[in-house]
């Protein structure tokens, strides 16, 4: 029997949250992409896409790979989304 496990982002920078569901738990994933998304953010070093890449490959393939992705483009969506305002 299939369980699903319900994973969360939070609301930030005056933007709402998400709530997925996903085949397996996934939230440290998107923990991950969004704790890797504020460092860049908050500090600016480097280039974003070798933080991005970096913090990938720390993933197992597969969902967890795909929630880091989520977790890292949702928090820069909300960041850029803020500055529209």
């Amino acid at each position: 029997m299939r369980k699903d496990h319900l994973c969360s982002i939070p609301p930030a920078d005056g933007h709402p949250g998400l709530e997925l569901v996903w085949l397996e738990d996934c939230q440290p994933a998107l923990d991950q992409g969004i704790a890797c998304a504020e460092c860049w953010l908050d500090r600016r070093n480097g280039y974003l896409w070798t933080a991005f890449i970096l913090g990938r490959e720390e993933q197992p393939s597969g969902h967890r790979q795909t929630a880091f992705d989520v977790g890292f483009l949702t928090r820069l969506q909300q960041r850029l989304m803020a500055i529209d305002r």
